[in-house]
């Protein structure tokens, strides 16, 4: 690196590059208490209908409908009795739905359920299923 300040680290380095990087466009998200009322309206402003998957008494109604460049999901059935936050079954169930998604474009998945705890297994255990 010739000419390159000799304090400077590479972590530094990076900072400034990604600061010297145009800015994304914002990209955004809503989720729906009711399916099919918003999907045309969402598509037309390329905001992602969240893909709610809920396994409480009174469950999100789980919209998978492509209504912009990318997939917001938020998956909300992990268990504390679980030591993943979700069963073998069912991350194998999620990881197959994930790829099918990113076929259509990014996917953001979120594990936010009220086992908390178990949450953040539950994201491990999903990225090794998807490796």
């Amino acid at each position: 690196m010739s000419g390159a300040d000799p304090d400077m680290h590479p972590e530094r380095l990076n900072i400034l590059c990604l600061s010297q990087m145009p800015p994304s466009p914002p990209q955004f998200g809503a989720q729906a208490r009711m399916h099919g009322l918003y999907t045309n309206l969402a598509r037309r402003h390329d905001v992602a209908i969240v893909c709610a998957k809920d396994d409480d008494d009174e469950p999100f109604p789980e919209i998978d409908e492509p209504t912009a460049g990318f997939t917001y999901a938020r998956l909300m059935s992990s268990s504390e009795d679980e030591e993943t936050g979700v069963s073998n079954q069912e991350l194998s169930s999620i990881a197959k739905r994930v790829k099918s998604w990113a076929k259509r474009g990014d996917v953001f998945a979120y594990f936010i359920a009220g086992a908390k705890v178990r949450n953040p297994a539950a994201a491990r255990a999903l990225i090794e299923k998807l490796k």
